[in-house]
Order: C-alpha cells, then sequence, then structure tokens
C-alpha cells in the first residue's frame, strides 16, 4: 500500500488496513498519521557565469548566466532577475 501526497491534506489522519482470511476472519489495524502544512523554504540561486573571482578591462561587455530552482515551486531559471 502506498499513500501519495499529492491529496493529502494537513491533518491528522486515521489508516485502518482492514483483510479477511479465507475462514472468513477479518484482521484490522490502524495508524494515526500527521500531515503537517509544508514550511516555505527559500529558493536555491546559482550563478553559474562568468567564474567567480574573474577580472576584466573596464567596458568588457559580461553575460551572466545562472539557475534557480525552488522546493515548491521547480525550476525558476527562466525568472532570474
Amino acid at each position: 500500500m502506498i499513500l501519495s501526497g499529492d491529496g493529502i491534506t494537513p491533518k491528522v489522519h486515521v489508516i485502518t488496513a482492514e483483510e479477511t482470511d479465507s475462514a472468513g476472519l477479518p484482521g484490522t489495524d490502524s495508524i494515526t498519521v500527521t500531515v503537517l502544512d509544508p514550511v516555505d523554504q527559500p529558493p536555491s540561486v546559482n550563478i553559474t557565469a562568468p567564474a567567480d573571482g574573474i577580472t576584466v578591462p573596464s567596458g568588457t561587455l559580461l553575460t551572466f548566466t545562472g539557475s534557480a530552482s525552488d522546493p515548491e515551486d521547480g525550476p525558476l531559471s527562466a525568472s532570474i532577475a
């Protein structure tokens, strides 16, 4: 049995498994699971170019590239400013 995090709301859930054997005898077991609201985590941002510590002459055109990702929102690289 697998429960996915999708659709499981933050609250206390009682999960019960039931089974009946070939003689018709039932068996059950229950557990309590508390699902909490996720804590919002900050995005991870990385400058990939130019290299850290680079030295260039004044007036040099520099192109910056980078990546960003957020645990809740996924990839954010397209919106780096």
